[in-house]
C-alpha cells in the first residue's frame, strides 16, 4: 500500500528548482505525491509540470484555476487519493510560509522523513490484525 503526500503551491515559480524531488526517489515505489497548483498567477504551473517529467516519481498534478484558500486544496488533494487510489496513509503540507528554495528544500527533507516515519508505522501496524481507518497527518 502506498503513502501519499499532498503539496499545496502558490505563485511559488521562484522557490521551484530541478532535482526538488530527489529526496523521495528512493520511496518511489511507496510514495505517491498529489502536487496542487492552487491558483497561482505565476509560472508554477509550468515549472510543476516540468519536475514531474523529470522526476521519475508517481505524481499527479491538480490545478485549481482561482486560489479558493489552502484548505480547500487539500480537500481536493484528499478526495483525489482516497476516489481514485484507495490510499490510507497520507499527509499534506503547503509552500505559503516558504520564501526561498532552500526553505522548499527543507520541506522536501521532511516530507522524507514523514514517509520513513510511515513505512515504520505502516510495519508495526502490519502485525496487528485491527482494521484500520484512513489516516491524514500534517507534515
Amino acid at each position: 500500500m502506498k503513502i501519499g503526500v499532498i503539496i499545496v503551491f502558490n505563485n511559488n515559480a521562484l522557490e521551484i528548482e530541478r532535482g526538488l524531488f530527489d529526496s523521495l526517489f528512493n520511496f518511489r515505489s511507496e510514495v505517491k505525491l498529489c502536487l496542487i497548483n492552487n491558483g497561482s498567477r505565476d509560472d508554477t504551473l509550468d515549472k510543476l509540470e516540468m519536475l514531474i517529467d523529470t522526476s521519475g516519481l508517481n505524481c499527479t498534478l491538480i490545478d485549481i484555476k482561482q486560489d479558493k484558500g489552502i484548505n480547500f486544496a487539500i480537500k481536493a488533494g484528499a478526495r483525489y487519493f482516497f476516489n481514485q487510489n484507495k490510499l490510507k496513509y497520507f499527509g499534506y503540507s503547503t509552500t505559503s510560509d516558504l520564501k526561498v528554495s532552500e526553505d522548499l528544500f527543507y520541506l522536501m527533507n521532511e516530507i522524507e522523513n514523514f514517509v520513513k516515519t510511515m513505512i515504520n508505522f505502516r510495519a508495526d501496524k502490519v502485525e496487528s490484525t485491527n482494521k484500520m481507518k484512513p489516516v491524514f497527518f500534517k507534515i
